[in-house]
This record gives structure tokens, C-alpha cells and sequence, in this order.
């Protein structure tokens, strides 16, 4: 392998690397970056403390879990296909032929901007 297979190859294992660990985050719960809320039958006297939720409008910095799953299946997609190929086209038959390539992320990108623009949509058309 080449130096450009070998940097396709590594691409796509981190980027499916990202994509499986985002779902798998997503899954455990940990939809949030922040540190998870107490629990209330561990601390019966803690207060509740529960952050606000962030105000409507055209660009609501909080991105919905749907949103979150379609970044986590674009990202596999892409380094899904890296690998797939860097390997001799007969290795699978599940792959975008590689004379139409730029479909994949094209794809991704049209699913991650739609995810995204009904948020948008839905967090305005809150009262």
C-alpha cells in the first residue's frame, strides 16, 4: 500500500472509530457533555437542579438526539467506505462504486444539514 492508502485506511478507522463511539455515547445516556444530574434516590435531600433549557429561536445551540445519530451514521458511512476503498473492489459488493465517490459525502452532509435545519425549524416553532 501506498502512502495515500494507508492515510484512506487510517481516516476511515478513526472515522468509524467516532461514529460507533457517538452512537454508543447516545446509548449509555451521556447526551450531554455536562457532568449527569444527581440522582434523586441516591441524595433524597438534594435540591432540584435541573439546567434550564435553552431559549427558542432561529439558532438553538443544543442539537437533538435524531440530530446526533444522523452525525454518528454519516460518520460511519464515510469511514466506512475509506476503508472499503483502500481493498480490492471485489472484496465486497456493499460499497458506492469509486468512480461516483463524492455521493457518499454528499449524502452525509444533505443528512446532517436537513437533522439540523428541523431543529431549527422546531426549537422557532416553539412558544
Amino acid at each position: 500500500m501506498n502512502f495515500w492508502q494507508w492515510v484512506m485506511m487510517t481516516s476511515g478507522v478513526v472515522l468509524l472509530s467516532a461514529g460507533i463511539w457517538s452512537l454508543a455515547r447516545l446509548r449509555r445516556g451521556d447526551s450531554h457533555a455536562s457532568s449527569p444530574l444527581p440522582d434523586s434516590a441516591d441524595t433524597p435531600s438534594a435540591p432540584d437542579v435541573r439546567p434550564t433549557p435553552p431559549e427558542p429561536g432561529p439558532r438553538s445551540p443544543e442539537w437533538s438526539t435524531p440530530s446526533r445519530v444522523a452525525v454518528g451514521i454519516a460518520l460511519m458511512l464515510v469511514g466506512y467506505h475509506l476503508v472499503v476503498w483502500v481493498m480490492p473492489a471485489t472484496a465486497t459488493n456493499l460499497q458506492v462504486p469509486r468512480s461516483v465517490w463524492w455521493v457518499v459525502p454528499l449524502t452525509c452532509v444533505i443528512l446532517v444539514t436537513l437533522s439540523r435545519a428541523l431543529d431549527m425549524f422546531e426549537a422557532r416553532a416553539r412558544p
